[in-house]
C-alpha cells in the first residue's frame, strides 16, 4: 500500500495544485487513504470491527495510548449520533461502503448521506476540540 502511494504520487506530480496544499504532507495522507479504502472495498471480507485494539507496527507504547484514547473518543461520539447517522458513519468509515452503495441501501438522497456525514464530522471534531485536541491534529 505505501509502495503504490508513492507510485501514484510520482504518476500525479506534474498535476499537482501545490498551492492548494499546505504541505505535501497531506496530499501524500489524502492518496494513503483513498487507496486503502480501494484495498478494503475489494476485500469486503475484512471486517473493522470498532471495539479492536488498534496494533501499531512499532509498538510505541506512547502511539497505542494515544490511538486507544482516540478509538474511544470516537465510540463515545458514535454513540451520541442518532441511530441512523451512527448506521451511516460507521458504513461509509468502518466498512468502506461509497455514498451511492449506502443511499440504496437506507434508501435516501445520496445528497441526504453526505450531508449527514459531513454534520457527523463536525460532531467528532467539535468533540476532540473540546478534549483538548488542536485544530491542526484534527484536519490531519
Amino acid at each position: 500500500m505505501v509502495a503504490d502511494t508513492f507510485i501514484s504520487l510520482w504518476m500525479t506530480a506534474e498535476r499537482v495544485d501545490y498551492k492548494h496544499y499546505s504541505s505535501i504532507r497531506g496530499y501524500i495522507g489524502t492518496i494513503a487513504r483513498n487507496k486503502a479504502k480501494d484495498w478494503l472495498r475489494t476485500h469486503r471480507g475484512v471486517d473493522l470491527g470498532l471495539d479492536e485494539d488498534i496494533v501499531s507496527a512499532d509498538q510505541n507504547l506512547e502511539l497505542l495510548v494515544l490511538q486507544k484514547e482516540q478509538q474511544k473518543i470516537v465510540q463515545n461520539t458514535l454513540k451520541e449520533l442518532k441511530q441512523e447517522d451512527r448506521s451511516i458513519f460507521t458504513k461509509y468509515y468502518y466498512e468502506c461502503m461509497k455514498i451511492e452503495e449506502i443511499a440504496e441501501d437506507l434508501q435516501m438522497n445520496p445528497q441526504t448521506i453526505k450531508t449527514r456525514l459531513r454534520r457527523g464530522r463536525e460532531t467528532l471534531k467539535q468533540i476532540l476540540l473540546k478534549e483538548g485536541y488542536r485544530s491542526s491534529e484534527i484536519e490531519n
